[in-house]
Order: structure tokens, then C-alpha cells, then sequence
């Protein structure tokens, strides 16, 4: 057994990325809020808490063939070896924790060895290997349980296997695995005439991309302007063609037909308001709008909607400026 010492207080900070279906959590575990620190659990020896530390991972879309990192902490009131932690993992979508695999049912256990002296406490890190993602698992939500810790109370010669920190401060982030994820970049058109007679405005370029294809169904706009005249509806057009409007829904553009964005290339939509108006001093921004309304289709036909890009969508979009 490896001994080794570690400082003050002991929490436990779980973040991954696992296979199982969206719609249902397997386990169903607790989420997490990363800044709620005071959610824990303690026997009074020793006290969990999770989705503190970094570089463990908010909860995210994980794409295919990328991990995630989880931080363990724990903190004891008495001088203590972790021998033992067992943990339930969503599987099969976990394929292994620090290149060791994850048994069928979903067990993993960890013999740590580590010493915490009297009120230290232990950090440990676990990278998170998930298995790939197809049409069936795609859309899978996963955390990691921290199920029981054994431990050594060096003071009273005693072995302690029962502790079951069975609260929201064992639990990891969940991660909702898909087969990639869209990379949708906003930018200011190349002129943008804040007074123009003319009805329909460019107002922004919305630049799609990614290695692999995904389809795009509905894309909402925020649309913010200072000192002037927001556009009173929206419409998009790719190479001149008119592809989507929010005409059905204000401020999202839904598109006739699923605009497909192919592996590789880069698609330029154009996107415009119908009279914004700009006055002198003002401005308008543009960027992406409330994600619950955000709508996609994965590589492998895995439908995204608005409540999982709520929660897992993390991607930085950009926005357009616009000013007179």
C-alpha cells in the first residue's frame, strides 16, 4: 500500500462523461450545483463533497473519443487511511477510470492508500474514458455514485467499511455523450447599413463547422439594441436562398428543411432583420438566443433538443456588434 500525506480538509469533486440514454437518468442520480459547497456528507470521521475542484468537468456534451476528469476530495477530523473507494458508474457508457476498466453492472473500486492526517485532507483525480457512441447510445446521460469509503482510524486500530455518503455530495456532474457536437460561430456581416431604405438588413453571419456532419433544424437569435429599432422579424439564407424564418416563433429561426452541415466544410448563413433601425451612438448585438429553443441532429441522427442544450450545451458561439 502507497502512503503518502496530504493537507487540510476532505471533500469529493466527481465530474465525467458516460453512455445512457438522454431521456432517462440510469441510476438516477442527483445533480449537482458546482458552486453549492456547503452540500456534503459526513459521519463526522470523514466528509465527501463533489463539483467543487478543478479541473473537474462541468456537466457538457462529450463528444466521441473524448474524456472527461473527475476530483475526489476528502477531509477527516482524525488521522486516517483511505484504503478502499467503491463506486457505481453508469455502464456500459464508462469504458475505464484511469486506464482501468469498468466491470459489467457498472463496479469500480479504487485502493488509494492514502494517509490524511488529523483535519487533512486527500485529493484525487480520475480521468474519465467513455466508450464510442452510436445511434443507440448517443444522447446518454451518465455520472459516477461514490458508493462506500473504507478507512483505517489509526487512533482506535479500527477498520471502517460502511460509510455510504449517500447524498448529492457523492454524486458526479452529468455528461451527455453524443457522436460531435456543432460549431456554430457568430460574426458581423461584411457591411451592415444601420439606416438603410431597404427592408431586409444583414445583421449577422452565422459560420458552421465541425469534422463531422450535423444537421441544424431550429437556431434562436438574441437580439439586444441600444438607442434604435430591433428588427421586427428574421429570416436566414445560405448562397441566396432563403432557408429559415421565425415567422411560427419570434427570435427562432426555424429552417424548412434541416440544413445540413457537411464533415469538413464550412457553411456561411446570412442572417437578416426585417427594418432595424440604428441610431447614432446606438448599437445591435447579435448572438445566439435562448438554448432551450436550440434544436440539432448529431452525426448519427441523435435528435438534441432544447432541454439537453439548456443543461450540456458549453460551446462559445460568438456574437456580431453592430453599430452607427
Amino acid at each position: 500500500m502507497q502512503h503518502f500525506q496530504i493537507k487540510p480538509i476532505v471533500l469529493i469533486s466527481l465530474l465525467l462523461t458516460i453512455t445512457a440514454a438522454c431521456k432517462k437518468e440510469i441510476n438516477n442520480y442527483s445533480k449537482i450545483n458546482a458552486g453549492n459547497v456547503s452540500d456534503y456528507a459526513t459521519n463526522n470521521v470523514i466528509a465527501v463533497q463533489s463539483g467543487i475542484l478543478k479541473p473537474a468537468t462541468p456537466s457538457q456534451f462529450i463528444a466521441n473519443g473524448n474524456t472527461s476528469t473527475a476530483v475526489f476530495q476528502i477531509s477527516s477530523t482524525k488521522h486516517i487511511w483511505i484504503d478502499q473507494m467503491n463506486f457505481e458508474v453508469t455502464y456500459p457508457a464508462v469504458q475505464s477510470i484511469n486506464n482501468y476498466i469498468v466491470w459489467p453492472g457498472g463496479y469500480y473500486w479504487f485502493n488509494p492508500g492514502i494517509e490524511i492526517q488529523q483535519n487533512g485532507n486527500a485529493n484525487y483525480n480520475a480521468v474519465i474514458q467513455y466508450n464510442p457512441v452510436d445511434s443507440s447510445t448517443s444522447g446518454t446521460i451518465a455520472q459516477i455514485k461514490l458508493h462506500t469509503v473504507e478507512y483505517y482510524d489509526t487512533y482506535n486500530n479500527q477498520y471502517y467499511f460502511d460509510f455510504n455518503p449517500d447524498s448529492t455530495a457523492n454524486v458526479s456532474f452529468p455528461m451527455c455523450l453524443v457522436n460531435n457536437i456543432p460549431h456554430i460561430k457568430f460574426t458581423d456581416p461584411p457591411h451592415f447599413n444601420p439606416s438603410s431604405d431597404t427592408a431586409w438588413v444583414e445583421i449577422s453571419e452565422v459560420k458552421l463547422t465541425g469534422d463531422s456532419a450535423w444537421t441544424l433544424n431550429k437556431l434562436p437569435i438574441f437580439e439586444h439594441m441600444y438607442a434604435g429599432v430591433a428588427p421586427a422579424k428574421l429570416m436566414a439564407k445560405y448562397q441566396g436562398t432563403k432557408v429559415a424564418n421565425d415567422t411560427k416563433q419570434p427570435g427562432v429561426l426555424k429552417f424548412s428543411h434541416p440544413f445540413q452541415h457537411k464533415a469538413g466544410e464550412t457553411e456561411t448563413l446570412k442572417i437578416f432583420g426585417y427594418k432595424p433601425f440604428v441610431y447614432m451612438g446606438g448599437s445591435l448585438v447579435i448572438s445566439i438566443g435562448d438554448l432551450s429553443n436550440f434544436e440539432w441532429k448529431d452525426g448519427v441522427g441523435k435528435l438534441v433538443s432544447g432541454s439537453l442544450n439548456q443543461q450540456f450545451f458549453k460551446s462559445q458561439t460568438g456574437t456580431s456588434y453592430l453599430t452607427n
